[in-house]
């Protein structure tokens, strides 16, 4: 124990407040389906300005796929795919 140590030191008391949250599971859930629909649909954006013309569809649920697998790295791999097909 830290007595052992520094014989004067108070006892250690229990943190409070520190690494607790009142939020519940389903909050925590709605907020992580949330943000994956953002990067979702944020992808789906992406690749729809970057696809070359008529092939927006494919190109952006393509963008919207790599955006939730691989981020903003899939982001740029569309990019580059769709500079080399224009």
């Amino acid at each position: 124990m830290i007595g052992a140590y520094f014989p004067y030191a108070p006892p250690p008391m229990p943190m409070e407040g520190v690494g607790q949250f009142d939020m519940d599971r389903g909050t925590v859930t709605a907020l992580g389906i949330v943000a994956i629909a953002a990067v979702g649909v944020s992808g789906y954006v992406a690749g729809k300005a970057m696809a070359p013309r008529g092939r927006e569809t494919a190109y952006s649920w393509g963008g919207a796929a790599l955006g939730l697998v691989l981020g903003p790295i899939g982001l740029g791999i569309l990019g580059a795919v769709a500079l080399s097909a224009r």
